[in-house]
C-alpha cells in the first residue's frame, strides 16, 4: 500500500511540475519573482518575500 502512494505521488508531483512550468512560459516578462527561504525558518521567508515585494512595487 505505502509503495502505491509513494508512486501515486511522484506521478501527481511530476504532472504537477510539468503544469507549473508550462504555465510559467505563458506570463508576461517580470511577473514572476523568485524568493529565497529555509523551509524551517517561516519568519526568515517572510522576511525576505516582503522585502523582495517592496523591491518591485
Amino acid at each position: 500500500m505505502a509503495n502505491d502512494l509513494s508512486q501515486w505521488l511522484e506521478i501527481v508531483l511530476d504532472y504537477y511540475d510539468k503544469t507549473y512550468a508550462h504555465s510559467n512560459t505563458k506570463r508576461e516578462n517580470n511577473t514572476c519573482m523568485k524568493v529565497a527561504f529555509k523551509w524551517t525558518d517561516p519568519d526568515e521567508c517572510s522576511e525576505n518575500f516582503n522585502r523582495e515585494k517592496e523591491i518591485i512595487n
